[in-house]
């Protein structure tokens, strides 16, 4: 019923990348979609690539689905344990395991969103036969992928054919959006409870003791060094491996995509930049997408929820009703600014025998590995 065919990302004309955008601005980041994949292979710190895979029933091209493929992944970082990674390193050579992965994610890259994307709205039974058959297409193809890992969109109901064929359910953090149809900051202000209006002020007074003034700024080149240097300190605080890496080369050209309406908004403390925000728009959605701080100001000065609000009064200048804050597990954006959670699932498919034991694990106690 379906036809899948593969085309790189970088092959695609600027006219066909727009004709398909064109066609995709009812889709969340649809209209930026395959500039903002482009700029990610380019400018992403380890190998990788992107496909737009086109998706056609009978003569028709109904959508299309993004596939990331990102090479040369150490499989001892992978392990949840430095145990379990020297254990891995020891086997490469004796049993033949492969010392580097190319792992696959079908979904958009960086934004944990669902990489099945079609021109009109489908039903939900037609959604998870799309994911179905593109998920069959990919295992019989492989691509030179070890394991795909497969975002699905929740009002899709894929998820019996992905356990009857073997795949893992892996929760994810859940996406918090809100939900802002304000004229003004005030007007959302007032729709608050008297504690959480009293959290608000006492947070931009703390600002204010402390002379921190918030900017918004597109000077990316200047900015790239101290941003990357704050985007870097608050992931490794994080912790854990990323299997897409961003540096220095991520922020600096910023300017290249302008169809995103990029910014910075920042919090300086004089000449110091204390935090950051990376913003950009799409339809009548604010995406908030890369967070930096520098912990020893930041904290006192409360500078990550400065951000928040300075987000949302710039949401409502630009007439933007939507705020995606990304993924969370943080009480504040459910708590104190009223976003609306959703969890987020991938479904992994392994191709390589090595993980054949981690899914036998899986079915026994399926809680051990998470």
């Amino acid at each position: 019923m379906y036809r899948f065919n593969i085309i790189p990302v970088r092959h695609l004309t600027e006219s066909e990348m727009d004709c398909i955008s064109a066609k995709l601005v009812h889709q969340p980041m649809g209209d930026m979609l395959l500039a903002w994949c482009r700029y990610i292979r380019e400018t992403a710190s380890n190998p990788l690539e992107i496909k737009m895979i086109r998706i056609q029933k009978n003569d028709s091209f109904l959508g299309i689905g993004i596939l990331t493929i990102i090479h040369k992944l150490p499989l001892s970082n992978l392990m949840p344990s430095a145990s379990l990674g020297k254990l891995v390193q020891w086997g490469e050579d004796r049993f033949r395991i492969p010392p580097f992965l190319s792992i696959g994610i079908l979904g958009i890259p960086l934004m944990h969103r669902p990489g099945l994307l079609t021109f009109a709205p489908v039903s939900t039974d037609e959604g998870a036969l799309i994911y179905t058959e593109m998920a069959r297409f990919l295992r019989k193809h492989r691509l030179g992928m070890h394991a795909l890992c497969i975002c699905t969109d929740p009002s899709f109901s894929a998820d019996q054919w992905m356990k009857t064929a073997g795949l893992i359910s892996q929760p994810f953090s859940c996406r918090a959006m809100l939900d802002y149809p304000y004229k003004s900051f005030e007007e959302y202000y007032a729709t608050l409870s008297v504690s959480k209006r009293k959290d608000i002020r006492r947070t931009k007074n703390v600002l204010q003791r402390y002379a921190g003034q918030i900017e918004l700024s597109t000077d990316f080149q200047t900015l790239a060094g101290e941003v990357t240097k704050l985007f870097s300190n608050t992931a490794d605080s994080k912790g854990g491996f990323h299997l897409i890496e961003i540096g220095k080369r991520f922020f600096t050209e910023l300017s290249r995509l302008e169809k995103c309406f990029p910014r910075l908004i920042l919090v300086r403390q004089e000449h110091q930049l204390v935090g950051f925000f990376l913003i950009f728009q799409s339809a009548d959605t604010l995406y908030l997408k890369s967070c930096g701080l520098d912990y020893d100001l930041s904290l006192k000065m409360r500078a990550y929820f400065n951000l928040y609000y300075a987000a949302m009064e710039y949401a409502v200048k630009h007439n933007l009703t939507k705020i995606d804050c990304g993924l969370t597990t943080n009480y504040f954006k459910e708590s104190k600014i009223n976003c609306q959670l959703t969890p987020v699932t991938y479904w992994i498919d392994f191709y390589h025998w090595f993980f054949l034991p981690v899914k036998m694990i899986r079915k026994i106690f399926p809680t051990l590995i998470s």
